[in-house]
């Protein structure tokens, strides 16, 4: 069963679980691609995915899971910057890119990057602040969240499926423990 999602889901929510998927299901064999894209179930590259955000209409099954919380961070070592790190100006209009810009409207922006993973190593090394998901930013030893930031922006976040291969049971079934897997990690909110 191939899922397509962002790194993030995959690292952080996802491959820690398999254990769970695979006492119940240990015939399945999961293929867990990253794709920073939408991915076409038309053109059938992926059976499930897992997303920030809706998505193109693409005719598949949609749930909403819940919402990933961002704060902002900042590196524990070293001074502060006066600098943040942000996304491309493509991505500007992302919930926590407007918050981190209403947070630090007089910052300098340092660095900037499609990739929430390159930023955190880009404020780690610099010293930037970074609004990152606090399942990331919370479980990185090298930052501290900044006091009263947790919440200050969220993403919806949706399991998508194929809409015929959505029907197999074993897709039926990595798609459950996807919803319940996801869900769990959330904000419900």
């Amino acid at each position: 069963v191939r899922v397509s999602s962002l790194g993030l889901v995959h690292r952080l929510i996802l491959a820690s679980a398999l254990g769970d998927l695979a006492a119940v299901h240990p015939g399945i064999e999961i293929d867990l691609t990253i794709e920073d894209r939408s991915v076409s179930f038309e053109d059938r590259e992926a059976d499930l995915a897992v997303r920030l955000g809706r998505g193109p209409v693409d005719n598949a099954t949609i749930r909403r899971l819940g919402r990933l919380a961002f704060a902002l961070y900042r590196p524990r070592a070293g001074a502060p910057s006066g600098c943040v790190v942000a996304y491309g100006q493509d991505c500007a209009d992302m919930p926590e890119m407007i918050a981190l810009m209403a947070l630090r409207p007089d910052a300098r922006v340092m660095v900037r990057s499609n990739r929430l993973d390159v930023l955190a190593e880009a404020a780690a090394s610099t010293g930037a602040d970074v609004m990152l998901p606090v399942l990331m930013g919370g479980g990185d030893p090298r930052f501290a969240e900044v006091a009263g930031t947790r919440g200050a922006a969220f993403r919806d976040v949706y399991r998508l499926a194929h809409p015929e291969r959505g029907k197999a049971p074993a897709v039926r079934a990595v798609a459950r423990w996807i919803d319940a897997t996801v869900s769990r990690r959330l904000d419900k909110g």
